[in-house]
C-alpha cells in the first residue's frame, strides 16, 4: 500500500491544530451550552487517531496499543482510500 504521506501529514497537522483550538475553547469558562464543541473535539480526536493508525500501519508499526493487530489493519484499510497513490498496473499486451 503506497500512500500520499505528504497529504496525510497535512491532514494530521490540521486536525491537531483543530483539536488544540477546540480544547482551548473548552477550557474557558462556559457561558453557553458547549455540547457541539465537545462533539466536534471528540470527532477531530477520533479522526486524528484513525489517520495516525494508518500512518503507523504503513510504516509497519502499531499506533494504538489497545487495538489488536487485526483491528489496527481494519482501521488502516477503512481510512486509506483517499490517501492511496495511483499505481500503474502493467499491461498484459
Amino acid at each position: 500500500m503506497r500512500l500520499d504521506t505528504t497529504r496525510l501529514g497535512h491532514d494530521v497537522a490540521h486536525l491537531a491544530s483543530t483539536c488544540t483550538d477546540l480544547k482551548k475553547l473548552l477550557r474557558t469558562t462556559w457561558t453557553r451550552p458547549m455540547a457541539e464543541e465537545q462533539r466536534a473535539h471528540a470527532r477531530a480526536r477520533r479522526r486524528a487517531t484513525e489517520l495516525l493508525v494508518l500512518l503507523a500501519h504503513a510504516r509497519g508499526r502499531i499506533h494504538a496499543q489497545t487495538l489488536s493487530p487485526d483491528e489496527h489493519a481494519r482501521v488502516a484499510e477503512r481510512v486509506a482510500t483517499p490517501y492511496l497513490l495511483n499505481e500503474e498496473v502493467p499491461s498484459c499486451s
